[in-house]
């Protein structure tokens, strides 16, 4: 499954899901951030369980193949808030 969307704000519901996975107090998961990472990651056969892509990168043999493992894939095709990540 594929959804695509603009992301506006830090209170966005895919952001704060996103920074609580940073939290290992409340996380129930990892969060992967980059190209290096998403390659280790399908290396030693890790889980994809969502991946946040921009259109970009999705024609890449890298994020195709994640996109195949993936159970859901987002492309996001803009982050108006730069600092949408930071607590």
């Amino acid at each position: 499954m594929t959804d695509s969307f603009v992301i506006t704000s830090r209170q966005n519901p895919l952001i704060q899901e996103l920074r609580d996975r940073n939290d290992p107090a409340i996380a129930k998961g990892l969060f992967l951030e980059g190209l290096h990472l998403l390659e280790e990651a399908l290396k030693v056969g890790m889980p994809i369980h969502h991946l946040i892509v921009i259109p970009a990168l999705t024609e890449t043999e890298l994020v195709k193949r994640a996109m195949a493992k993936a159970k859901k894939t987002t492309q996001v095709q803009r982050l108006c808030d730069e600092g949408a990540f930071r607590r």
